[in-house]
């Protein structure tokens, strides 16, 4: 008798990574109008302009990486593509913490903006967690 085996994909995750994809372009978009605004309206320093329109950039190309290896990962149930999904996460967290603490001026909605990435990166690193002790017991 053949035994069937169950998809064990998270669809919380894809969800979480899906609704993601869409929030870091709302981000890196809001981001960049933000710093055009301090460049105008607040004596914000060149080499910081420059820096923080790269570090801007440098995210959304992290996070998207980040994305596409953790859906890769949750839909085929790999093990290895979830796991560089979640090394992934570390920088974005970093880069999402400099964006909500240390750049030179923090307004309101950079508060808001990064802490609801933040809340993102949370619940994606519980379920990507949930699936990486998931997906190993399956192939056994």
């Amino acid at each position: 008798m053949m035994q069937q085996k169950g998809v064990l994909s998270s669809v919380s995750l894809e969800i979480f990574l899906y609704l993601n994809a869409y929030y870091l372009a709302l981000f890196v978009l809001a981001e960049v109008l933000l710093v055009v605004y301090k460049a105008e309206v607040l004596p914000y320093p060149s080499n910081n302009i420059a820096l923080d329109v790269v570090l801007v950039f440098l995210l959304a190309f992290i996070e998207l990486m980040r994305i596409f290896m953790g859906s890769k990962g949750n839909l085929t149930e790999h093990v290895v593509a979830s796991a560089i999904s979640l090394g992934f996460l570390i920088p974005s967290v970093v880069l999402t913490l400099y964006f909500l603490l240390w750049q030179t001026f923090v307004l309101r909605v950079d508060v808001v903006l990064c802490g609801v990435m933040l809340s993102l990166h949370a619940v994606e690193f519980l379920f990507l967690c949930i699936a990486l002790c998931t997906f190993p017991r399956a192939h056994a």
